[in-house]
């Protein structure tokens, strides 16, 4: 990259002495400091995806210099503040903002899962000998899915009144094709079931309706089992690298949970908007 330092006429001496460049500024523009990020963004955006000669770079860095310099003459005479120019600065500038706050959130909570989120071998041992009949047993579930707490109320009501089960979600998927059943779901193994389920499903009867199952991102269900089948061929050495993946799945999102309800108990949040 260019190791080129350029001053430019008519920078007044007093913000010469009072400027601080950057550590990697390779030019400043009347206090301003344009460093390689700036070449390496500007070539890019001329569509150069390679790193240029390096006479090509010193082209790209004066022309970023002329686009600084009237960028500045703009602001001096009042045109930044255009109405259309300020909304599509502070559009940008939100741009900005959220990639970096989803790539600083996305950092911590990587090295907090990587701290708290381990799960050992012998972790998977205990859990396959605690559960060892549920991890080998199958469920064929029916189920009917919806984001309303008062529809599926209604749904779960017209089922315990005699309502046949599927009939009932059959009317969840108007104009379905004749022959398709998409509330009908074949044999589930354990980690398969959702996690909302699992404290309902294996205490079903087979014919059995559950009540309604709430669970994350406002979704509920009523469930239905409708078979059930035991896999003798399930152990642990068979299911070892899917139990430890399930395990760490189900700790990071517990994790990620309490992580959240931590920090929100740590911060002042207020709500500027209804």
């Amino acid at each position: 990259m260019l190791g080129l330092l350029c001053s430019c006429k008519g920078m007044q001496q007093e913000e010469v002495k009072r400027f601080t460049p950057a550590k990697d500024a390779i030019a400043t523009v009347n206090g301003v400091a344009i460093t390689e990020a700036d070449i390496r963004l500007a070539t890019r955006s001329e569509g150069h995806q390679t790193e240029l000669p390096t006479e090509n770079q010193r082209v790209v860095l004066e022309n970023v210099i002329r686009d600084e310099l009237a960028a500045q003459k703009a602001v001096a005479l009042g045109l930044g503040a255009d109405k259309t120019v300020q909304d599509e600065l502070r559009q940008m500038e939100a741009q900005l903002s959220a990639m970096k706050r989803k790539r600083l959130a996305d950092v911590y909570f990587r090295d907090q899962l990587g701290k708290r989120g381990d799960v050992s071998e012998a972790d998977a041992k205990r859990y396959f000998d605690e559960n060892a009949a549920l991890i080998r047993t199958e469920v064929k579930v029916w189920q009917i899915l919806m984001r309303d707490e008062a529809r599926i109320a209604l749904a779960k009501q017209e089922i315990a009144a005699g309502a046949p089960f599927d009939e009932v979600a059959k009317r969840q998927f108007p104009g379905m094709p004749e022959g398709q059943k998409p509330w009908e779901l074949d044999y589930l193994r354990w980690n398969q079931v959702p996690e909302a389920w699992r404290s309902v499903v294996y205490g079903l009867k087979e014919g059995e309706t559950s009540g309604v199952i709430k669970g994350p991102s406002k979704r509920f269900w009523v469930i239905k089992l409708v078979g059930k089948r035991e896999n003798s061929e399930a152990t642990f050495e068979s299911l070892k690298s899917t139990i430890l993946e399930t395990m760490k799945t189900t700790k990071a999102e517990q994790l990620r949970a309490e992580l959240d309800r931590e920090l929100r108990q740590k911060a002042r949040i207020v709500y500027t908007t209804k």
